[in-house]
């Protein structure tokens, strides 16, 4: 039979003896099981209350210990150097994206501060007189060429080691846009590595053809100017997630849409 709350929050224990007589000990065995008459005294005489008051006073208190957020998000302090590494590497994809864009934009000055423009070079003879002619700066155009594939490096490397999804996919757009000018790359000196990284060389590169290169890197439509525009939406994401990070779902997850403690974990697992 089941024990009942009655008037404020009390127990009604009488209900458990009231179909046994008062010699009916076998009955009452069954009923209660390991309910014994000693603990229907303590009840009645209040010490059971006691120990149930100091037992409830005493799970409070530790209760109190542990802040809201915990509280509400029992993952948040077990994951706090997850989430931590997480906007590290997001921090240095945006980092490197900006650098990135920077390279580019230098590519695309235009006038006498364009690297491809033509400029007064003057050599100086072994006899000592000199002579200035009009002429490209290769040295300066492989420089600046260089600082581009360098920096497109780092935001591929970065990019790919990132929790986020989205940086990741969006990472891999950049790989697949720069896999689609393979051939046009080629042929003034720069190649795409097994890491989908870029390699310089720079005889090749210092003699090609001026067209060819600004055909690459200058110019709207050009493959920088295209590779500058989804680096614009990588940093974007980059930046989403970093000020989402920390936030987790239900299921454990950020609130931008991708990565996941779980996912952190399984990278280390």
């Amino acid at each position: 039979m089941p024990v009942r709350l009655t008037g404020f929050g009390r127990m009604d224990y009488s209900s458990l003896f009231s179909s046994l007589s008062s010699n009916n000990k076998s009955s009452l065995s069954s009923l209660t099981g390991n309910f014994t008459l000693a603990d229907y005294a303590s009840i009645k005489n209040g010490s059971y209350k006691k120990a149930l008051k100091a037992y409830y006073k005493k799970v409070v208190d530790e209760d109190k210990k542990t802040t809201t957020s915990e509280k509400r998000n029992p993952y948040r302090k077990k994951t706090s150097d997850v989430s931590s590494e997480y906007t590290s590497e997001l921090s240095k994809v945006d980092s490197n994206a900006e650098k990135l864009k920077s390279s580019i934009a230098a590519l695309n000055k235009n006038g006498s501060k364009s690297v491809f423009a033509e400029k007064d070079i003057t050599v100086k003879n072994d006899d000592g007189t000199t002579v200035t002619t009009k002429g490209y700066d290769r040295d300066a155009i492989y420089n600046s060429i260089k600082s581009f594939a360098d920096n497109y490096n780092a935001l591929i490397k970065s990019g790919r080691n990132t929790g986020s999804a989205n940086v990741q996919r969006q990472t891999n757009n950049l790989i697949k846009y720069t896999s689609a000018n393979e051939s046009k790359l080629k042929e003034v000196g720069i190649t795409i590595n097994d890491d989908n990284t870029l390699s310089l060389d720079k005889d090749i590169l210092k003699g090609s053809n001026i067209d060819d290169l600004t055909s690459l890197f200058k110019g709207s439509g050009s493959y920088a100017s295209t590779i500058s525009s989804r680096v614009s939406t990588l940093e974007k994401m980059a930046e989403n997630d970093i000020r989402r990070a920390g936030t987790y779902n239900a299921l454990g997850k950020y609130a931008s849409s991708g990565f996941s403690v779980g996912d952190a974990w399984n990278g280390y697992i």
